[in-house]
């Protein structure tokens, strides 16, 4: 029986355990959510008809493309120090707001499909980005090598936000991690690898950011503080 207090990795998760974490996360906002505040145009009718779309080829894409080629990468490599793996559908919402935000278009998302994985350390980290980028991903240029490669996808661009880190005004580390942008069949999709310590430091950052309209620290900031303090 494993001690309550052992970290479980991701090689020692049994068959059926690992399939329930592979499952990819589809929940999304209801329709009134969606339209709430927001003035009803075209356009607007337009992106949610994209978005219905859009859902349904990627939900595909993961399931035939994608799944199977993580569940392997995991078997494969006895990575003692990967805790945890997740993927996700952007909420249709949060796509509507990144591209107010960031004035691009819909094809110009490169996260709307989001996996990723966590680590024991820093160095877990880049062991798994080493092994993705080795096994699963041909460089920018050689598209053409897909189709003998069902395993692999095109790695167009990488973020290593260990080495430059985002800071805060008084310039401590708000942000780390390695980003790794895929593209396969013209679906573009994300692979994000924390260690534990930036994993809790990015979602104590964004509940701060979400809740930052007050001035007292919210119980998921102090609860993942004392997180941190625990498990490193």
């Amino acid at each position: 029986m494993k001690d309550s207090n052992e970290i479980i990795s991701l090689c020692d998760l049994s068959s059926t355990e690992l399939d329930c974490l592979l499952e990819l996360d589809q929940d999304n906002d209801p329709l009134d959510s969606f339209l709430k505040d927001q003035e009803i145009t075209p356009e607007l009718i337009e992106l949610k008809s994209d978005l219905d779309t859009r859902r349904d080829e990627y939900i595909e894409f993961y399931e035939t493309e994608v799944r199977d080629v993580m569940k392997e990468f995991i078997d494969s490599h006895d990575i003692k120090g990967a805790l945890s793996y997740e993927a996700r559908i952007k909420r249709d919402c949060s796509v509507r707001n990144s591209l107010e935000r960031k004035n691009i278009e819909i094809d110009d998302l490169k996260d709307y499909l989001g996996l990723r994985f966590i680590a024991e350390t820093k160095e877990d980290a880049y062991t798994i980005a080493g092994h993705l980028m080795m096994d699963n991903c041909i460089p920018k240029g050689r598209e053409e090598e897909l189709k003998d490669e069902p395993n692999r996808f095109m790695a167009y661009e990488t973020r290593d936000y260990f080495k430059r880190p985002k800071l805060d005004d008084e310039g401590n580390v708000q942000y780390s991690g390695i980003h790794i942008f895929l593209e396969k069949y013209g679906k573009k999709f994300e692979i994000q690898i924390h260690d534990l310590e930036s994993y809790l430091n990015a979602n104590l950052t964004h509940d701060s950011y979400k809740s930052r309209k007050t001035k007292e620290r919210t119980t998921v900031e102090l609860e993942l503080e004392d997180l941190i303090d625990k498990e490193l």
